[in-house]
């Protein structure tokens, strides 16, 4: 059984990454993607998943401490025939993501915004970190930027706002962005920048598909944004080089990814008022004066330490229990 019980653990793991992945490139499209249904329902089923394999982890690990009191044997077979097909399902339902990337669909246009650079963010310390990367873009001896960040302080953010500004301006004449992901790798970003630049992705060998993306892109003014980019990238592989007029900035976790870059930008953390600002924005400004949560909520913007990831995630739980009608005539409690 313990085979069994290790091959689920195995097939939990790649479920959980590729949650993952799905939920980064959601993230990373939400200004112009959008989830289907059938994204949502697969995500959906994911957690329920987790929360059965968490209940046989927990059964199996109570089996072991009952082994010197003769636990029933038909009990240990029952539980590990339950392993056994919760693996399949497990399986199974890793490979249906194979088709949920293909099922975000775009959204509707936006309203057209005239001058975009004019407000970048609502809090002034994300807009710092999208200006100093501004800056460094105007440098002609810049040609690779990399932002550095421990995940959740809003790194995909910065690329987005960037993406965003970029577009509206008249810096380059074309402006990428691609969300690389654990698992993704050269290839992957070449097809992606060959669907940017209309080419039909026929059966190109890797070599042709180098040659095609330098000739497309050698005498063009480009920017190519990577978020999420968690192992060094060969760019001379992609058909990338330094003799191009164009810049690529990097987005990573982590340091190595780095080591390529021309210039490095650590992103800095929310100050404490853009923090609070952000706190108060997800779970409901109308609740900042209650003086019988304002202690508790100043502990919990304190225990973030500026990261928008972990503010964005407990003000959103909050404004959810919030929301729930009090049944005893007195506010809901948060």
């Amino acid at each position: 059984m313990s085979k069994n019980y290790d091959k689920i653990l195995e097939e939990y793991k790649e479920l959980c990454d590729e949650e993952e992945d799905v939920n980064k490139e959601l993230e990373i499209n939400e200004i112009e993607k959008e989830q289907t249904n059938a994204c949502k329902h697969w995500l959906r089923k994911v957690g329920e998943m987790k929360k059965d394999v968490k209940g046989l982890e927990e059964k199996y690990k109570k089996s072991f401490s009952c082994l010197c009191g003769l636990c029933p044997f038909f009990r240990l077979v029952k539980l590990g025939g339950r392993i056994v097909k919760k693996t399949e399902k497990v399986r199974n339902l890793k490979a249906e993501s194979n088709n949920i990337r293909s099922l975000m669909v775009q959204k509707a246009p936006a309203p057209h915004i005239t001058n975009p650079t004019n407000k970048i963010s609502e809090f002034p310390s994300l807009e710092e970190n999208v200006k100093e990367l501004q800056d460094c873009l105007i440098v002609e001896n810049l040609k690779r930027i990399c932002v550095l960040g421990p995940i959740g302080v809003g790194k995909s953010t910065i690329m987005n706002r960037l993406h965003q500004t970029m577009k509206g301006s008249k810096m380059f004449e074309i402006v990428f962005l691609i969300a690389v992901g654990r698992k993704r790798n050269e290839r992957y970003i070449q097809q992606e920048l060959l669907k940017r630049l209309q080419i039909k992705p026929k059966k190109f060998s890797d070599e042709q598909r180098k040659s095609i993306i330098h000739e497309q892109l050698k005498n063009r003014s480009y920017l190519l944004l990577l978020d999420e980019v968690f192992s060094k990238i060969d760019l001379e592989e992609i058909g990338i080089n330094d003799e191009h007029k164009g810049k690529v900035v990097f987005a990573s976790r982590y340091l190595d990814v780095c080591e390529q870059a021309d210039e490095q930008i650590e992103v800095k953390r929310l100050s404490n008022m853009d923090a609070q600002n952000m706190f108060w924005e997800k779970v409901g400004v109308h609740l900042k004066d209650n003086p019988h949560i304002k202690r508790e909520a100043e502990l919990i913007i304190k225990f973030c330490s500026g990261n928008p990831y972990l503010i964005k995630l407990i003000g959103n739980h909050l404004a959810s229990k919030a929301r729930v009608p009090a049944t005893n005539g007195t506010d809901p409690a948060i």
